[in-house]
């Protein structure tokens, strides 16, 4: 007798188990960096512009590279609360959504949604995104969330509750941040290319309608009285990326390269590793996007690698143009995409790929959350510096010209020096052609009461703006520095200066006890 051989099916409810596991890992990373790091410049930015009135966020935030629907959006919970950990919750939550996406994705077109979403839930660059107060876990969830849609639509028509989704995703990824516009053109080109595709005029149609209210506010924005000097382009060089070894970084894989030790070994020969690295994974993203065509998914291919090579290409433009340099971490959001087309093409060999990245990226999160690589400024080692000098009646005060600078704080970090050759004095060199351009003027002078009875710590981040200067004047007149540092940004976008100042004697002060504020 013939025998025929069984076919074991798998478990049902191995899909559930698979994205639990995801879930669960993606929280724990998260939450982790969320709860240890450090606030960062942007964050404090975030915190600064929710606390503004409404009106002064239209009109002060005019010029910003996001509308301000996330700041609206994050007002109700500043009512409640400013603690870090809790106004970070949101983005974390949006995050771990988005790797929920990012799984169905990998299921739809790789087949598996595990490898990719084990990628997206451990790597670097998305759990750093994902765990600050910014914008960037709405803007990742709602590009996964519209891909989502947008291939289950080649298949088959989209339901009432899919159609509403894929137009709420569209309208929120421009109105959090202009890059959205790129990832709705990709969307749209790709769907206005796609053979056979059923309702393809509605998807054109929704995709296009999403695009409306963020280009509303970018019209009024640009049709409104902005000052000539809050936005200037074309005048610096902007970052151009490193396209061999940007793979590399999307995946954490280039992360070995910057941890404490390593670091200071071999910058020439790790550097020529990480672009080989980086030069095999871009060889199997078109290896994937190969494969996808040969199997009869080329719509597939062709909406996930346009949705990346047109991010990639308009912020290479701006940067170019002067209005934002490029930096990768603008490419998260589609940079899930990019993995699973990759991990199409590595074939077999993805599993032993994806656990490498895992690896890597989990030994960073543990051993090195604070290293000022991670978190782009050093306000551990900052506050760490202020532990060690504070008494009782020390007072801390914070000057973020930044959070107020908008497109132009490129020139903020350039060709400004500290200038200690006066004891005791706080003084700034402003090199040939500097310029800070605020979009808000700093205050000129602090309140009318000393910052505190007794000694101020004042951070200046990042320092030299030359609205600062009465500022520095007022602390000039009224304090002595007894002890400073200058703590380097790591990405090299401007400085850190911390002073320790102690009140001067009141005939040092001389009479005026209460300055005078300039007129605006």
């Amino acid at each position: 007798m013939r025998r025929t051989r069984k076919i074991v099916e798998p478990p049902k409810n191995e899909p559930l188990r698979a994205l639990f596991v995801l879930v669960l890992l993606a929280a724990l990373v998260r939450l982790s960096a969320a709860l240890y790091a450090g606030v960062m410049n942007d964050e404090a930015f975030s915190f600064f512009a929710a606390s503004c009135p409404l009106e002064k966020m239209a009109q002060g935030f005019r010029a910003d590279m996001s509308p301000p629907t996330w700041y609206v959006l994050l007002k109700p919970l500043l009512h409640a609360t400013s603690d870090p950990l809790i106004l970070r919750l949101p983005s974390v939550l949006l995050g771990i959504l988005a790797v929920v996406c990012v799984f169905l994705i990998g299921r739809r077109v790789l087949g598996n949604g595990l490898l990719p979403g084990l990628v997206v839930a451990a790597a670097y660059p998305f759990w750093l995104a994902e765990a600050q107060i910014r914008q960037y876990g709405l803007l990742d969830l709602t590009a996964a969330l519209a891909m989502t849609l947008a291939l289950k639509a080649i298949r088959r028509p989209l339901s009432g509750a899919e159609w509403a989704g894929y137009l709420v995703a569209t309208c929120c990824m421009p109105a959090v941040h202009y890059g959205g516009f790129l990832i709705l053109a990709a969307l749209a080109l790709g769907l206005a290319l796609a053979p056979a595709l059923p309702e393809r005029r509605r998807m054109l149609l929704t995709t296009v309608l999403g695009a409306l209210p963020a280009l509303g506010w970018l019209a009024w924005t640009l049709l409104g009285s902005i000052h000539p000097a809050v936005v200037g382009v074309g005048t610096h060089s902007p970052h151009m990326a490193r396209f061999a070894d940007l793979p590399a970084y999307l995946t954490g894989l280039s992360l070995p390269a910057a941890w404490p030790g390593i670091r200071e070994l071999a910058p020439v020969w790790t550097g020529r590793l990480l672009d080989l690295l980086g030069l095999a994974l871009w060889a199997l993203w078109i290896r994937g996007c190969l494969i996808l065509v040969r199997r009869g998914q080329g719509t597939e291919a062709l909406l996930l690698g346009l949705a990346f090579l047109l991010s990639l290409l308009g912020f290479l433009v701006g940067g170019a143009l002067g209005v934002q340099p490029f930096q990768p971490r603008y490419l998260v959001p589609v940079a899930g995409f990019f993995v699973i087309l990759m991990l199409v093409g590595a074939g077999r060999h993805a599993p032993a790929l994806v656990t490498l990245v895992v690896l890597v990226n989990l030994a960073t999160a543990a051993f090195f959350p604070r290293d000022p690589f991670l978190w782009n400024q050093d306000w551990p080692g900052a506050v760490g510096w202020i532990r060690e000098r504070e008494r009782a009646g020390d007072v801390l005060a914070v000057s973020l010209p930044y959070a107020l600078m908008g497109l132009n704080f490129t020139y903020a970090r350039e060709h400004v020096q500290v200038d200690f050759s006066r004891l005791g004095y706080m003084e700034f060199r402003f090199g040939k052609g500097y310029r800070g351009l605020p979009q808000v003027a700093l205050p000129p002078v602090p309140p009318w009461a000393r910052p505190g009875p007794d000694r101020v710590f004042l951070l200046l981040c990042p320092f030299g703006d030359p609205n600062m200067v009465g500022l520095i004047e007022w602390f000039n007149r009224n304090y002595r520095v007894v002890d400073a540092r200058i703590q380097p940004c790591v990405n090299k976008w401007g400085n850190t200066a911390i002073f320790l100042l102690e009140p001067r004697a009141p005939s040092a002060q001389g009479r005026q006890t209460k300055p005078s504020l300039p007129s605006p």
